[in-house]
């Protein structure tokens, strides 16, 4: 016989916490591959990571159901968050935990009302990404001209300078992908999704100036391996992730930026994407031509629906203005 209310308990899909580790679990990725748009695995695992953490933990969430969410129980879940020590960013990402599946809820007809769309993040303290100079750019391209090393840390950097590319599309880095004087960026590497496409289909090409040209030509190539950095353990593995932030590190020092001033100053590697950007503008390339170089269509908001870059750039003449950057003042 049932339990005398067992008819008006509600069913998992309808409480919060299930609906939200299912979401997450099982729900989006599926439903993000099928549109061709697949979710980061390291990206479910972190939010995954998030509910256990601090919303299995949190109690008035604790039997609570999708209807009985509102403003007010998240403005109060928020300042929890606070008092246990989360930085604004981190509290952003937890609320973010909870507003794209509930967001869907109200989309699939689940809820009635989003009280998530009421709810502003924290503000965040942003750090800006630190760029190199001119003179820093071209001293680390004269490393090519020193002896001792290994290479394959200064071909890996300059990618990031000279062609924009960011870690794991340099780790996903193949030979076929370097053809005609062009880099076509078509594969990417994380540890967690291992062999992927470019973040956010971020697939394109960029010129190899030719300094990264000589950078590559000096990096050794492994029998039986398609890729230019792979691990001397696993040929059909890339080197490991810390594996190129230690080689950035050694770059920067062999320049004398030493790690006190890359800290202060926020030196990283991808952050030599932000330089490759930076120095193609003051190179004379219009927002377009950059954007398109570097594979991004939001470098400012009016470029993600009014601008075609990759339709209009001269990868000829593109080229010429990068290579500059190796020889003269641009």
């Amino acid at each position: 016989m049932l339990a005398t209310g067992a008819f008006d308990r509600p069913k998992p899909e309808r409480m919060l916490i299930p609906f939200l580790k299912t979401f997450w679990g099982e729900t989006y990725p599926a439903d993000r591959k099928a549109q061709g748009r697949p979710i980061s695995a390291a990206y479910t695992a972190n939010c995954l990571g998030k509910i256990k953490n601090y919303i299995d933990t949190y109690t008035p969430f604790i039997g609570l159901t999708l209807d009985g969410l509102t403003v007010d129980a998240l403005e109060k879940w928020r300042t929890w968050l606070s008092g246990r020590g989360l930085s604004a960013r981190g509290i952003n990402i937890c609320l973010q935990c909870v507003k794209v599946p509930i967001g869907e809820a109200l989309r699939r007809g689940l809820v009635k009302s989003n009280p998530c769309a009421d709810v502003k993040n924290s503000a965040e303290a942003r750090t800006e990404k630190g760029v190199l100079t001119e003179n820093e750019s071209r001293s680390l391209i004269g490393l090519l001209n020193t002896e001792g090393g290994d290479p394959r840390q200064l071909a890996a950097v300059l990618l990031a300078l000279g062609c924009g590319l960011r870690r794991g599309e340099i780790r996903g880095l193949q030979w076929a992908d370097i053809e005609d004087g062009l880099i076509h960026v078509r594969h990417n590497y994380t540890d967690a999704d291992g062999a992927k496409a470019p973040k956010c289909g971020s697939m394109g090409k960029v010129p190899v100036p030719a300094y990264v040209a000589e950078a590559l030509a000096h990096v050794p190539r492994i029998a039986g391996s398609v890729l230019v950095f792979p691990s001397l353990v696993d040929a059909d593995r890339p080197l490991s992730g810390r594996w190129f932030e230690l080689a950035f590190y050694s770059c920067m020092d062999a320049i004398g930026i030493i790690s006190a001033v890359r800290r202060e100053r926020n030196l990283t590697l991808h952050g030599m994407r932000h330089s490759f950007v930076t120095l193609l503008q003051k190179a004379g390339m219009s927002l377009a031509e950059a954007s398109a170089l570097a594979r991004k269509r939001d470098m400012r908001d009016t470029d993600r629906r009014y601008t075609h870059g990759a339709q209009v750039v001269d990868f000829t003449d593109a080229a010429d203005r990068m290579n500059a950057l190796g020889t003269a003042a641009v």
